[in-house]
């Protein structure tokens, strides 16, 4: 099975505010998707939850190279800041 790269950006300023904000875009994305696995989606995160990472980059391109090179397909999304950016930039390895 292979797996799709999803990233978006949560609004939330606060990480307590952020994990319920994913958590939520996770049980949406199973809704629609299904739960029966392999949707390629944020579906797949959502016994996985969200982990923070610390620092504030200075773009998206920066942040997607460390998010795509550190996440894993069967572990939680990554988050970080980047400057200019707003919120968080969540993204993670969704198996389909």
């Amino acid at each position: 099975m292979g797996a799709t790269w999803c990233e978006t950006q949560l609004e939330a300023d606060d990480r307590t505010a952020a994990t319920a904000e994913f958590r939520n875009l996770c049980e949406q994305a199973a809704y629609e998707h299904g739960h029966g696995g392999y949707s390629g989606t944020f579906a797949e995160k959502l016994g996985h939850g969200v982990v923070f990472r610390p620092g504030l980059y200075p773009t998206r391109e920066n942040a997607r190279h460390l998010l795509q090179r550190d996440a894993s397909k069967w572990g939680a999304a990554l988050a970080v800041r980047v400057r200019g950016y707003g919120g968080w930039m969540v993204g993670g390895w969704c198996s389909e």
